[in-house]
């Protein structure tokens, strides 16, 4: 079998919490406990209640987090992962935010310089937070630096005194009204709440007999730090915090990683451009193929055979470095990234964020849009670039799966969703 039991229960598990399960959940009412959808998604966000993560209440979490996506007009449910409003007496100079739920000690948006009616194609989003000890910060300053002088709409969360280099650097060159820069201390982590379960999750898995993880370095920051992972998933919610602040009033989002520059050739043209950006389904999250693989299609197809088996193998197919979105995207998308990674978590699956990507797509094809070029994106959504003619479709990808009921899977989470 492709699927071993418990490969198959967690997999029917994934199922519910990704879709929520009606009846069709009494079948496997071992494996997987009844999700009811939240009736009032909106009512919650505005409660801000605080959730506290524990493994042992799974239904009411559950409850809490799974998200109908059919409802696009429903809101987001998870108030810690997603960035919230503080009083305005919490902070002085700006928008008093936060991005770890709490307003003990909120972030600051002075952005008021910024041009709300300039023409944009799009809002680009990068952060940097000195997690790894393998990298000087004077490496990162140069790249970050470079990477976010570009030509570009940016609004970037960075520690000091990041923050001010570029700051600095983007009005010299002309782009203060392209820029807002949210001063960003390491305590104010995306998806900080979950530190203590995956430092959790770390100590079982060194203790445990999984081989795949066996065969990792275990001096990698994936295995070796409790916030790195979480710091990489963390760019769906910084992109999603963009979409809140809403400051250039832009319907498509970009991600770039603070090192982008150490990866292309950076121009001095506009970027992206519209025309690319009209290309791309709105429905989705676009990642860039990365090279030395096998054809993405026949990669995929075998990842997502075993997802919950292949999840667990250090190789990345997908490249995270720029991530392309549209507000829409990002509003479905959200709640079910926050969903699925505290599903992994729970269940001792770890991985960095381009692998929890592709795992997704075995599961939400309809999320995830992939961008065939074998490096990072850059070039390609630069106005001399011409057609984006490298597009998979991951629906016609697991068109003709059939691989002990995955595609059926699939059809019954779509059915759910309508």
């Amino acid at each position: 079998m492709l699927f071993k039991a418990a490969d198959w229960m967690l997999f029917v598990f994934l199922a519910c919490a990704l879709a929520g399960c009606s009846l069709v959940a009494i079948a496997f009412n071992r494996t997987c406990r009844m999700f009811q959808y939240a009736q009032n998604a909106q009512a919650l966000a505005s409660a801000n209640q605080d959730y506290t993560y524990n493994s042992s209440t799974t239904t009411t979490t559950a409850e809490r987090r799974v998200w109908k996506t059919s409802g696009a007009d429903q809101g987001h449910i998870d108030n810690r992962a997603r960035m919230k409003y503080c009083p305005s007496s919490s902070c002085t100079g700006g928008l008093c935010i936060t991005l770890n739920g709490s307003c003990s000690a909120p972030l600051v948006v002075n952005c008021d310089h910024v041009d709300r009616h300039a023409p944009t194609s799009a809002t680009v989003v990068s952060g940097f937070w000195n997690i790894r000890t393998d990298r000087t910060i004077g490496t990162w300053r140069t790249w970050l630096v470079s990477s976010l002088s570009a030509n570009m709409t940016l609004v970037a969360f960075l520690p000091p005194p990041l923050d001010a280099d570029v700051r600095e650097g983007r009005a010299a060159r002309g782009l203060r009204t392209k820029t807002c820069i949210v001063s960003t201390p390491t305590e104010q982590l995306p998806y900080g709440y979950l530190v203590e379960a995956v430092k959790g999750m770390l100590q079982r898995l060194r203790a445990g007999n999984i081989p795949a993880y066996k065969t990792w370095n275990w001096k990698n920051p994936e295995l070796a730090n409790e916030r790195y992972v979480l710091l990489q998933a963390g760019k769906i919610a910084l992109l999603e915090a963009a979409v809140q602040l809403n400051l250039f009033n832009s319907s498509r989002y970009v991600w770039i990683d603070a090192g982008l520059s150490r990866h292309v050739k950076l121009q001095g043209d506009y970027w992206p451009s519209n025309e690319q950006m009209r290309q791309l389904d709105s429905n989705k999250l676009y990642v860039s193929t990365w090279g030395g693989y096998a054809p993405i299609e026949r990669t995929l197809q075998n990842f997502c055979m075993s997802p919950l088996g292949s999840i667990r193998v250090n190789r990345n197919a997908l490249s995270g470095t720029v991530l392309v979105a549209s507000s829409h995207s990002l509003h479905r998308l959200f709640p079910i990234w926050t969903a699925t990674l505290e599903f992994l978590i729970k269940n001792n699956l770890w991985n960095n964020e381009q692998v929890i990507i592709q795992f997704l797509g075995c599961f939400r094809s309809d999320l995830i849009g992939i961008l065939d070029y074998g490096h990072v994106l850059y070039t390609e959504l630069g106005t001399r670039y011409g057609p984006l003619s490298k597009k998979v479709d991951l629906t016609k990808v697991f068109a003709d799966m059939n691989v002990l009921g995955l595609q059926k899977a699939n059809d019954w989470i779509t059915k759910l969703q309508r």
